[in-house]
């Protein structure tokens, strides 16, 4: 039995419509999607206008400047997304805040035209995301020394239920 011979041209063509065809799919329900997220955001913006007016009716909403919020670490909640899957995968490691700085560094392209600017964003974006993550128990700050030049030492804390797991397991082993 012979399968029937498709000249390479043929194939290629087909192939790179279909591939084409898809990519156009992939694009029409991504219009969709924004096109509805629009709408939302529209929605959202005309009752925070409503508000305002009703908050400062001495201030013009055109004073009101445009800004692209959350988009420094390519979107919300990537830093902290970022800071809990490094501390987990280094887990039961510590690390401490500068090589938590050096990777988000790296990992975000940061560049600081200052130590005063470094220190900033150690200040205010690292260290707060790290605040938030202790204060939801998703990570824990280790005991270090009480210079006030050392830099804090943190380490993912697993939920509860995987600790509990470990040690069933532990118990098992040992007896």
């Amino acid at each position: 039995m012979t399968r029937p011979w498709t000249p390479p041209a043929v194939k290629w063509t087909a192939n790179e419509l279909a591939a084409l065809k898809g990519e156009l799919q992939v694009i029409e329900q991504e219009l969709g999607a924004l096109r509805l997220r629009r709408e939302v955001v529209r929605g959202r913006i005309d009752a925070l206008e409503q508000v305002f007016s009703m908050v400062a009716p001495e201030v013009p909403l055109v004073h009101v400047p445009v800004v692209h919020a959350q988009k420094r670490f390519g979107g919300y909640g990537n830093l902290r997304g970022w800071l809990l899957s490094t501390l987990e995968a280094a887990y039961p490691q510590a690390l401490d805040t500068v090589a938590l700085l050096d990777g988000a560094e790296r990992v975000f392209g940061l560049t600081f035209e200052s130590k005063g600017a470094r220190g900033r964003f150690r200040d205010n974006s690292l260290a707060k995301a790290l605040r938030v993550a202790a204060a939801a128990g998703e990570v824990e700050r280790m005991e270090t020394s009480t210079r006030f030049s050392t830099p804090g030492v943190w380490r993912w804390r697993p939920p509860q239920s995987v600790l509990a797991e470990l040690r069933a397991v532990a118990q098992d082993e040992a007896g």
